[in-house]
C-alpha cells in the first residue's frame, strides 16, 4: 500500500510541476523521513537542520555519488553545483534527471588542487561509496582516467563569488580540494568533509593536519566520529560528536569534519538541539 501511495504521489508531482521520477521520489522521500524517521542516519541531517530557513544560497557537492546529500535543496531557490567523475552509469543516470531542474548544474570533473590533471581513477565492487583518485584497498581497480579542476578556477568561470554550503567526500582527497579554494575572497559559510587516515595518510595528510588547516581558516570545527570500517559499504556504530581540536575515540575511526565560519551568523542553537537528536 504505501508504495502505490508513493507512485500516486510520485505521479501527481510530476504532473503538476513537470519534474522527473528522480526528483519526484527525492521529494517524495524527504516528506516521509520527516514524517516517520524525524531524523536522517547521517550528518546531512545536521546541515538539513541549520539550513532549513535559509531559502537560498550556493550549495557545492564535490563527490555526489547519486544526489543524495543535495537532494534536501533542490526544491528551494538553492543554485546546487555537484561534481561526480565516477562514470558508472547509475549515479550519472540519476544526477542527468536531477538537471531537469534548472538550479542544478552536474559535471563529471574531479576537484583538486591543480587544475587541467588527468588522473587514474579507481573504483571497487565492494562499495559503489569509495570510487577515487587513488587505490586504498586491496579491491580497486582503475577504471578509467579524469581531468581535474580546482574551485578557484571552477568560480571564476562560473562568475561565483560565495560558497553558502560545501560538502567534500572524495574518499581522501578533502584536503587538496581545500586547498583549490581562493581563501582570500571566498569564505564558504559551512563546509562538510571527510576524514579517515587510512585512506590520507598515504596522501601526504592526517585527521590533525585537516582539522588544523580548517580551524586556521576561521573555522569552528565539530568532529562527527564512527567506529573504525571493517568492510566498506557495511553499516557502523556512531561514536558522537565533539568540538575540534580533540582525539578521537578509535585511533582508527573516521567521520566528518562540519565546519562552520565564525562570521556567518549560523544558529548555535539549531544546531546543538539536531546534534542532541
Amino acid at each position: 500500500m504505501k508504495t502505490i501511495i508513493k507512485k500516486i504521489i510520485g505521479y501527481f508531482l510530476r504532473s503538476l510541476f513537470g519534474w522527473n521520477k528522480t526528483v519526484a521520489d527525492a521529494y517524495v522521500r524527504n516528506i516521509k523521513s520527516k514524517i516517520f524517521h524525524p531524523q536522517d542516519s547521517d550528518e546531512a541531517f545536521i546541515v538539513k537542520e541549520v539550513f532549513k530557513n535559509k531559502n537560498h544560497g550556493i550549495l557545492i557537492d564535490v563527490g555526489a555519488h547519486t544526489g543524495s546529500f543535495f537532494e534536501n535543496f533542490i526544491w528551494s531557490n538553492w543554485d546546487i553545483y555537484a561534481f561526480e567523475p565516477d562514470p558508472a552509469e547509475f549515479k550519472q543516470q540519476a544526477l542527468r534527471e536531477f538537471q531537469a531542474l534548472k538550479n542544478i548544474k552536474v559535471f563529471n570533473t574531479a576537484v583538486s588542487n591543480e587544475s587541467n590533471k588527468i588522473l587514474p581513477f579507481y573504483a571497487s565492487d565492494e562499495s559503489t561509496g569509495i570510487s577515487s583518485l587513488h587505490s586504498f584497498t586491496g579491491n580497486h581497480k582503475k577504471i578509467t582516467e579524469v581531468k581535474t579542476i580546482t574551485l578557484q578556477d571552477f568560480l571564476e568561470n562560473h562568475g561565483i563569488k560565495e560558497i553558502t554550503i560545501l560538502k567534500i567526500d572524495t574518499e581522501g582527497h578533502d584536503y587538496f580540494v581545500l586547498q583549490g579554494i581562493p581563501w582570500d575572497y571566498v569564505q564558504p559559510h559551512f563546509i562538510m568533509c571527510e576524514f579517515e587516515d587510512r585512506k590520507t595518510t598515504p596522501l601526504g595528510y592526517d585527521f590533525d593536519m585537516l582539522g588544523s588547516y580548517l580551524l586556521k581558516k576561521g573555522y569552528k570545527v565539530f568532529v562527527s566520529e564512527w567506529e573504525p570500517i571493517v568492510h566498506y559499504g557495511q553499516p557502523c556504530n556512531w561514536v558522537g560528536y565533539k568540538e575540534y581540536p580533540c582525539k578521537l575515540n578509535h585511533k582508527d575511526g573516521w567521520g566528518n569534519f562540519l565546519c562552520f565560519y565564525q562570521d556567518a551568523h549560523i544558529d548555535y542553537d539549531i544546531l546543538i538541539n539536531a546534534i542532541k537528536q
